[in-house]
């Protein structure tokens, strides 16, 4: 039986139904006031290469970094090492940028689904606004899911069925942080270099996802939700 209530025999049968490719994407960017896009990050993994047991897996990935047309919040600088000056000479985001996404995904076998953590609240939203204000459209057809919330249900099915499981400090009622880095941290017993750069974040995302990929496939395939329903967050730069 699997974490999430499954046996074997119902997986393989989830599983046939699934998202056919994984894209882990984080976005940097100018703070949270109007937050405008900075960097971006994109890691995509086909489902077979995901679930297969080679150490070496078949990727496909793109990091953008574009010029911010508002001032950079100072925390967003000390926390991404993001600034005016070695940002000055790359173009904004606009619709090349939104081309060159295109025919990143198109490659891709689909069904492809965007994931992010706490993508919901931040990445999603922002991105969308983003596309919306140039007046363009994203692949139709892309689905979406917010890790944080599969990384809790995951959790969560643990200490049900073996409530020791997480128990590395405390009690087994120990309330854990969700913060990236934090569950990182608790699963390979060591802080990841350079977090909050993009391509640091997608990599923490993926490394994650893989200590639990049976499940982390199947809470996906229950709970992608389709990009276009996401609501584009209101206050952009």
């Amino acid at each position: 039986m699997g974490l999430l209530g499954l046996s074997k025999v119902n997986m393989a049968e989830q599983m046939s139904l699934t998202v056919n490719t994984l894209v882990f994407i984080d976005l940097e960017t100018t703070g949270f006031r109007a937050p405008g896009i900075l960097e971006l990050c994109m890691l995509a993994i086909g489902k077979e290469q995901f679930m297969s047991a080679s150490e070496y897996k078949v990727q496909n990935s793109i990091k953008l970094v574009f010029k911010p047309e508002k001032e950079i919040e100072k925390k967003a600088t000390e926390l991404t090492g993001l600034c005016a000056d070695n940002l000055k000479d790359q173009e904004i985001f606009n619709e090349k940028t939104i081309e060159l996404l295109n025919l990143f995904l198109s490659r891709l076998k689909k069904p492809v689904c965007l994931l992010a953590h706490n993508g919901n609240r931040f990445d999603f939203p922002i991105l969308q606004a983003t596309i919306n204000k140039i007046q363009k459209e994203i692949m139709p057809g892309l689905w979406c899911a917010d890790t944080i919330k599969c990384f809790k249900a995951i959790d969560k099915c643990k200490q049900e069925e073996k409530e020791n499981a997480l128990k590395k400090e405390g009690n087994s009622n120990t309330k854990h942080s969700y913060r990236l880095e934090e569950i990182y941290k608790r699963i390979f017993s060591g802080a990841h270099i350079d977090a909050h750069h993009a391509d640091s974040d997608v990599h923490m995302m993926y490394e994650i996802a893989l200590k639990n990929k049976e499940d982390f496939l199947i809470w996906l395939n229950k709970n992608a939700i389709s990009f276009n329903t996401i609501p584009p967050k209101k206050d952009i730069s």
